[in-house]
């Protein structure tokens, strides 16, 4: 069975674990720890008969860990954007996307993680 990679990158204190713990188990914790490097999660999930299973790779968005950032896209089957309303550096991450990929554009999304936690889904390449 085939794993697909899925990578999610932002600034810092965005929300990107609060995200793929909301995606794995369905609670958001409150306390803000910091991404160190990169967390890879299992995410299985059920679409009729088939089970996806994917590993998650929650990329640390401080700028101390911004050069690891690119290695951990490679590979990527999905690439998503993490940001806010207020701080739209989706750009700055695309062009970290375009950067890296050497056999064509992976596929990437944005999504806007709001204040009160709903999340908006943008474009999808």
């Amino acid at each position: 069975m085939r794993k697909y990679k899925i990578a999610f990158i932002g600034d810092a204190k965005i929300g990107k674990t609060r995200l793929i713990q909301t995606f794995l188990n369905g609670e958001q914790k409150r306390d803000y720890v910091p991404t160190l490097g990169v967390e890879v999660h299992e995410l299985k999930i059920q679409l009729g008969s088939q089970t996806i299973t994917t590993s998650c790779w929650d990329c640390a968005g401080s700028a101390k860990y911004e050069g690891l950032a690119e290695g951990y896209l490679i590979g990527a089957d999905l690439v998503v954007i993490v940001t806010n309303t207020k701080n739209d550096n989706e750009k700055k991450w695309e062009s970290r996307i375009q950067k890296i990929s050497k056999c064509g554009m992976p596929r990437y999304m944005t999504v806007f993680n709001t204040i009160k936690s709903k999340i908006f889904f943008r474009n999808f390449n």
